[in-house]
């Protein structure tokens, strides 16, 4: 059991990164955008 949560917490920490990463390049993409226009 203790292996299996230890798994889906390194699965759920992978996929909340990736998400912040994801959502942080928008963000920065749109900033640029922005200071561009």
């Amino acid at each position: 059991m203790r292996e299996l949560s230890a798994g889906a917490w390194r699965l759920r920490i992978r996929l909340i990164l990736g998400a912040t990463f994801i959502v942080a390049g928008a963000v920065l993409q749109a900033l640029n955008f922005l200071h561009v226009e």
